[in-house]
């Protein structure tokens, strides 16, 4: 980004700003590192939780962890946004993972020539979507799988880890310690679980003598989510692995300081 940013104000769109949920914790950490290139950085949520973001950033949730309906929350995006736009001068708009907001806010936007970013990386094309990236200047995701609407206006960046954060322990394994595998991430079908659950089930048939163990760390957003993580469940079951591979929902960094040597790191 570049330093003439600093003196700019950002106005930016977020599905969930919560720094301890399982899932979208992370967008705290990108809103913090975004905050130093600019001189205010506005949030508009959808629903918030514990909020811990650097002095020059506000929070404004739409109210959705208090339970308001969608009209309530509709009013509330646009009571937030209209006391931005008409007190502070925006000069630029981030909407992460949050195509409804780009297009609610878009044709003010427009008028006010804000210049608008959408982050977008899901398989799913929706009208909203494609309303949103008619409304947005650029278009980044991660992959061309994350964004399948044909445009001039997308550029793929790539998925990164902070390598500050994930580190491994400086324990060394024991050899009386089972062998782990350890994947992080959100807990859908288009992760996979199901080989890694069946490829160890296969193993152990073939090398019952190894001390094998497996955390899956993460949890369900969607509702096909939660029927697929009951799944994987219930496979654990079937597989006689009960013993072996453990579900963890939350904690996460409580649960990268027990374990002594992961092999395996998947988000």
């Amino acid at each position: 980004m570049s330093t003439t940013t600093k003196n700019k104000n950002l106005i930016l769109f977020n599905l969930k700003t919560d720094a301890d949920d399982d899932i979208l914790g992370f967008t705290t950490d990108w809103i913090n590192a975004l905050a130093p290139h600019f001189n205010r950085v506005f949030v508009i949520t959808m629903c918030a939780g514990r909020i811990e973001v650097t002095e020059n950033v506000q929070v404004f949730s739409v109210g959705k962890e208090k339970g308001y309906s969608e009209p309530k929350r509709a009013l509330e995006f646009y009571r937030i946004l209209w006391k931005i736009l008409r007190t502070q001068k925006i000069d630029v708009c981030f909407a992460h993972m949050m195509p409804l907001f780009a297009v609610m806010a878009g044709p003010f936007l427009r008028l006010k020539r804000i210049p608008m970013l959408l982050w977008y990386a899901h398989k799913s094309v929706t009208p909203t979507l494609r309303l949103a990236t008619f409304f947005a200047n650029r278009v980044v995701a991660s992959s061309k799988e994350g964004f399948r609407l044909p445009t001039k206006k997308l550029h793929i960046i790539g998925q990164g880890i902070d390598t500050n954060k994930f580190v491994p322990t400086e324990k060394r394994h024991s050899s009386h310690e089972p062998f782990t595998i350890l994947t992080i991430g959100r807990l859908s079908p288009i992760k996979r679980i199901e080989l890694l659950i069946e490829a160890v089930a296969l193993f152990q048939k073939r090398k019952p003598e190894v001390s094998i163990r497996i955390c899956i760390v993460g949890g369900p957003l969607t509702q096909q989510d939660i029927t697929y993580t009951n799944e994987l469940k219930q496979l654990t079951n079937q597989s006689y692995l009960e013993t072996i591979v453990e579900f963890v929902a939350s904690h996460l960094e409580k649960l990268l300081i027990t374990i002594n040597k992961p092999i395996v790191l998947s988000i």
